[in-house]
């Protein structure tokens, strides 16, 4: 940045803003890949299927939204995008189906889709007369390692700020 100009207080406001956004989405993108990795080790690795075979749209479908302005600062967003869990007929997948009710192939449950509910069923557990299984906790602990210690996402951005050239203090 030593040899950037900025012809008024404008242009560096721009810029500035621009780094910071672009810093964000990649902080998002770091919560992204360490709940992806948790899901990966707590659910995948631990919970083997053996009646169906994974579709993999579980850890597929985690997003991050581009940084959004809103009245405190900026925000992103990770979630799980519903659209991206979508139901597999049992003969392509194992014995039961993916996604749906096994008994009729519903794809949703009290008016919530599979794809919302499995993602809540693995962060809090299910109790089902046919496979019951805890909950792994995956958002709790994704939220307590980046938000319980309040200093950690001003630290990371200070690091990225630095490492673009920013003198910090």
């Amino acid at each position: 940045m030593a040899d950037k100009t900025f012809s008024n207080w404008d242009d560096l406001a721009k810029y500035i803003e621009d780094v910071v956004v672009i810093n964000l989405e990649q902080i998002g993108e770091e919560i992204k890949n360490y709940l992806r990795t948790t899901i990966l080790i707590n659910w995948y690795y631990e919970h083997e299927p053996s009646y169906y075979e994974r579709t993999e749209m579980l850890i597929n479908s985690l997003k991050v939204t581009k940084a959004k302005k809103i009245k405190s600062g900026y925000e992103v967003k990770i979630y799980f995008d519903p659209n991206m869990i979508v139901p597999v007929p049992a003969k392509e997948v194992g014995l039961f189906p993916a996604h749906s009710n096994i008994t009729d192939g519903a794809s949703s449950w009290n008016g919530r889709s599979y794809g919302e509910l499995l993602p809540l069923w693995i962060e809090e557990g299910q109790k089902s007369k046919i496979n019951s299984y805890e909950g792994i906790h995956m958002i709790e602990q994704t939220k307590e390692e980046f938000l319980g210690d309040d200093q950690y996402l001003k630290n990371r951005m200070l690091e990225l700020l630095e490492d673009k050239g920013f003198v910090c203090v």
